[in-house]
């Protein structure tokens, strides 16, 4: 991951994320009780300048779209894929190889990524 991010970094990508990443991310350290780990996500997004995308009428709907055009997406994927769409991202890294199939962004996994570099 740290090469992912160094390569974004070099090329003055922007990164967004949604509040879902955050909602999914977070529930593991909170079920640790590692108050520490919650601190240094919120910490490391705001070091990295992520920008987090909320979810609103248009997010919404397009992960309505999404989700009645590819069926086998679920509805936390489908509004992650629709903040990209709405804020107009260039690339979706994700883990989920089925989230390859939409074809709006360029959908790549991590390890994809690092195979590739």
């Amino acid at each position: 991951m740290t090469y992912i991010l160094s390569c974004l970094t070099k090329n003055n990508s922007s990164l967004v994320t949604s509040v879902v990443t955050c909602a999914e991310y977070l529930v593991h350290p909170y079920r640790q009780k590692n108050i520490g780990a919650v601190t240094a996500f919120w910490q490391f997004l705001y070091d990295a300048d992520v920008y987090i995308f909320n979810i609103d009428n248009d997010v919404a709907d397009k992960a309505a779209q999404i989700r009645a055009e590819y069926v086998n997406i679920k509805a936390f994927d489908a509004m992650q894929l629709a903040c990209a769409c709405c804020k107009n991202c260039d690339i979706f890294l994700t883990n989920d190889k089925q989230l390859r199939q939409f074809s709006e962004i360029n959908c790549i996994t991590v390890e994809e990524w690092e195979y590739a570099g």
